[in-house]
């Protein structure tokens, strides 16, 4: 829960970001709450572009500190440390969000 609201201009949709990281989607919004829900969280699955030849596949949340891989290319080299970013498929983010 963050404490900004409809008050605030907050709207169910909206990007949540810390630094200059994703961290999740507004999926809530009360007149000075908001509920994110986090990219962590078992519900979340975000398709994204992984490492330089951008392969793209799913970022599943399982309640865990780290984020999942799925449905990437057969044969994709991906390596801990890989730059992570959204695609912008499916339409919830926009893309290029690390």
């Amino acid at each position: 829960m963050v404490r900004l609201g409809k008050k605030q201009g907050i709207k169910k949709g909206f990007v949540a970001q810390y630094n200059s990281g994703l961290i999740g989607r507004v999926e809530n919004v009360g007149t000075t709450t908001s509920q994110i829900l986090l990219l962590t969280d078992y519900a979340s699955r975000v398709p994204v572009l992984v490492g330089d030849k951008r392969y793209l596949g799913i970022a599943v949340g399982d309640n865990a500190p780290l984020l999942k891989l799925t449905a990437l290319p057969e044969g994709a080299n991906v390596e801990v440390g890989d730059y992570v970013m959204t695609s912008g498929h499916a339409g919830v983010y926009p893309p290029g969000l690390a």
